[in-house]
């Protein structure tokens, strides 16, 4: 059964009907979720410049674990791929919303070039070498589709989530917000420990202690319900939203709810979405099989890799 999306007033709410699963092995990754406590020991906050070198799990090497086992999920952490147009759309934008100079900074709009005669390529190094190293040249249409889908995304987040002005919050950054957290996970007498981070592209709350809303930004082909539901499954967007409520809720020490902004591609529009608390069920579920599964088979089937778990 595919998740299927239930409408309110301007936000979505993605619920989830749950799926037998016939591998044993799965089956006991789910029974030890289901009666297992998953505890965040500590956490703090770490600048963005230091939160890709940590070694500890995020959300994404944690859905690789899932969907690809242990060692296919460290070769993908330790070969990231070439960043496609779809990835690079999607990093624009994100660094547009943040509202952060330096990461905007990290990106700069080239004029189109016709890269397959000769006079194109040589055009193209002059902007690659006048940009720096440190800067990503984007072809000028994926450019202004970031904007576009940005600016959408803005209303979105203003009329649906009534955040007007981002840094009309909590005081200090609260964009990409980058937290690090020691968490432990136990069942029946033994526990397991690792660190966990996360980072988070909005979190917002009128003052301490309320509710805090964790916005993470989407782009897609599509933003209507059911291209969106079937997406959140296959990416596992469940076990990502727990995840940044888990540490965002430790770290502020409030409720976290987590809602989505999905803009979509082609037809420049863009929607708000939340999880239902059975889809955050499912979410915390597949962090503990996850994890679980890393913790318990690292030892034995990774230690080639030269990642340490720490």
């Amino acid at each position: 059964d595919l998740d299927r999306p239930v409408q309110g007033q301007g936000l979505q709410i993605l619920i989830h009907t749950t799926m037998i699963e016939h591998d044993k092995n799965i089956r006991d990754e789910y029974e030890f979720a289901e009666g297992a406590t998953l505890d965040v020991l500590s956490i703090v906050a770490i600048p963005n410049d230091q939160y890709r070198p940590h070694h500890a799990f995020n959300q994404t090497f944690l859905r690789h674990v899932l969907e690809h086992g242990l060692n296919k999920a460290v070769e993908i952490r330790m070969n990231p791929e070439e960043p496609s147009d779809d990835m690079i759309l999607g990093s624009v934008h994100h660094a547009y919303l943040s509202q952060i100079p330096g990461e905007i900074a990290k990106y700069e709009r080239a004029p189109k070039v016709d890269r397959r005669t000769k006079e194109g390529k040589a055009v193209w190094q002059a902007l690659v070498e006048s940009a720096g190293p440190n800067v990503t040249l984007v072809k000028e249409d994926l450019w202004d589709k970031a904007m576009l889908l940005a600016d959408k995304a803005i209303e979105v987040r203003k009329d649906v989530l009534g955040i007007a002005d981002i840094h009309d919050g909590p005081v200090g950054q609260n964009t990409e917000v980058c937290l690090l957290a020691d968490v432990r996970i136990q069942k029946e007498g033994k526990h397991y420990d690792f660190k966990l981070k996360g980072q988070l592209d909005l979190v917002w709350y009128k003052k301490l202690g309320d509710p805090v809303l964790v916005v993470d930004y989407k782009t897609s082909s599509s933003c209507a319900e059911i291209p969106v539901a079937r997406k959140s499954r296959d990416s596992m967007w469940a076990l990502q939203a727990y995840t940044y409520c888990t540490l965002a809720a430790a770290y502020y020490k409030a409720p976290a709810s987590a809602y989505y902004i999905v803009s979509s591609k082609e037809n420049d529009n863009a929607r708000a979405y939340a999880f239902s608390q059975d889809r955050m069920i499912e979410g915390r579920n597949m962090l503990i099989r996850a994890a679980y599964r890393a913790v318990t088979q690292f030892d034995t089937d990774a230690k080639h890799q030269g990642i340490t778990l720490l």
